[in-house]
């Protein structure tokens, strides 16, 4: 939670000035999940829960709370951070939600960097619970 709370508030006092379409409060945000997410503590990236057949789903949506705009992504695999996906349907897309392979294929277009540790949760979970 540390890591998280730390990648959040680094990009609140930046002053980076970056053209994404995102307000620095939603970059923050994102920055913060992304972190929990590359963290196996928690129920979200490297952590997932394993689908019924055994492989890592994840979802992940973003809110813009002023323009009520949004983007999500549903049962989506093999990427490291599928909030950054959500934020870039949000962004990039006329679209509110892409699930499946075709948020797999949205994540390769926008260059979100494939997990290729995806298959530790599984390996892991199956070796606790075998």
């Amino acid at each position: 939670m540390r890591e998280a709370l730390k990648e959040g508030y680094k990009v609140l006092t930046s002053n980076d000035k970056i053209d994404d379409g995102l307000t620095t409060a939603m970059r923050a945000a994102v920055a913060a999940v992304s972190a929990m997410e590359d963290c196996t503590a928690f129920n979200a990236g490297l952590g997932s829960m394993l689908s019924e057949d055994g492989e890592v789903e994840m979802d992940a949506g973003v809110v813009e709370g002023s323009t009520l705009a949004y983007g999500s992504v549903g049962a989506v695999t093999n990427v490291r951070n599928a909030i950054r996906v959500a934020a870039k349907v949000m962004t990039e897309t006329p679209h509110c939600m892409i699930v499946g392979d075709g948020a797999l294929r949205f994540a390769k277009q926008q260059v979100c960097v494939r997990n290729r540790d995806i298959s530790f949760p599984k390996k892991f979970v199956l070796r606790i619970f075998s």
